[in-house]
C-alpha cells in the first residue's frame, strides 16, 4: 500500500505540472480539504480548488513542482517539493495583486496528504511565501 500512496502523491504533482485538472479532481476524495499555510487559504470545493490552481498557473505560467522526496506512514504521505517558475502574470496576494515582474522563482514547500481508498481527502501545503515574495521583489528593503 505504501508504494501505491507514494505513486498517487507523485501523480498529484504531475497532474498540476500538466494542468490536468480532471486528474486533480479524480485524485481527490469525498470531503476533501485543502489548506495552504503560506496564504491562509482553505478550500473544500473542487471547483474552487481548480480555480486556485489555475490562478497560480496564470501568475507563473511555466511553474513546475519537482518532488525531491516522499515519506509515508499509514494513510499519510509527505512530499518535499521545489516549485520553480517565472512570474509573468498577476499574482493575487489576497489584499493586493502583484503585477508581473518577469522574475524567476525557486521556492521550497512540503505537502502533507491523507489518503482514503486511493484518493486524497486532506492536503496541507506549507509554501515558503516569504522566500518567493523576496525573489519577486515584493518585499521592501530591511529597516
Amino acid at each position: 500500500m505504501a508504494k501505491e500512496l507514494e505513486a498517487l502523491a507523485r501523480q498529484s504533482i504531475e497532474a498540476f505540472n500538466r494542468s490536468d485538472w480532471q486528474r486533480v479532481r479524480d485524485l481527490s476524495g469525498p470531503g476533501y480539504v485543502y489548506e495552504e499555510t503560506g496564504t491562509g487559504r482553505r478550500i473544500t470545493d473542487m471547483d474552487e480548488l481548480v480555480a486556485a490552481l489555475q490562478a497560480w498557473r496564470a501568475a507563473l505560467p511555466d511553474v513546475t513542482g519537482e518532488v525531491l522526496r516522499v515519506v509515508e506512514a499509514d494513510d499519510t504521505t509527505v512530499m518535499e517539493i521545489r516549485w520553480t517558475g517565472t512570474h509573468d502574470g498577476p499574482l493575487n496576494l489576497g489584499d493586493s495583486v502583484l503585477p508581473p515582474s518577469g522574475r524567476s522563482v525557486s521556492t521550497m514547500a512540503t505537502i502533507w496528504q491523507r489518503w482514503q481508498d486511493g484518493r486524497a481527502v486532506e492536503e496541507r501545503h506549507h509554501l515558503d511565501m516569504l522566500s518567493m515574495l523576496g525573489q519577486l521583489g515584493a518585499l521592501g528593503a530591511p529597516a
